[in-house]
């Protein structure tokens, strides 16, 4: 209905009401609106988990991670644990607390590709295709993860 037809209606509705006498409604008592009412807390706030956060990299998971796929020989290993533990502890650096997200991705994606090239000079040749299909597998787990859904 438009705003004209309604104008007239309620102002009828009102001369209704006190030609037949009717009184309006009383208004609720101040005294009915609780008071007390206990407030909701505030969220938890979200601590950092093994998956998140300066935590994310660990060097040797990585590395356990990294012999069960690459099949890697106890020299490699040898060889890469001090290039993750280097890599761990500047990941950590890049993010710690109060800096800002776009700097420290920048700063992390630098580091992880010096790592890389530190690691693919201790592969032999069909360890480093198995480290490309490492790499495309988590590129496309993490696109995957955080793709936004389309909006309706």
């Amino acid at each position: 209905m438009s705003r004209k037809l309604l104008v007239p209606l309620a102002a009828a509705t009102v001369a209704v009401s006190i030609v037949a006498g009717q009184a309006t409604p009383a208004p609720v008592p101040h005294t009915a609106i609780k008071k007390n009412v206990k407030p909701i807390p505030p969220p938890a706030p979200l601590l950092p988990t093994p998956e998140s956060g300066p935590a994310a990299f660990n060097a040797g998971q990585r590395l356990a991670n990294m012999t069960a796929r690459l099949k890697l020989s106890p020299d490699q290993q040898a060889q890469l644990k001090p290039v993750l533990e280097d890599t761990e502890a500047r990941v950590k650096e890049a993010r710690a607390p109060g800096t800002k997200p776009a700097a420290s991705h920048d700063k992390v994606k630098k580091i992880l590709e010096d790592a890389d090239i530190r690691i693919r000079v201790v592969l032999d040749g069909t360890q480093k295709d198995e480290w490309e299909k490492v790499k495309q597998e988590v590129k496309a787990q993490s696109k995957m993860q955080f793709k936004a859904a389309p909006l309706p």
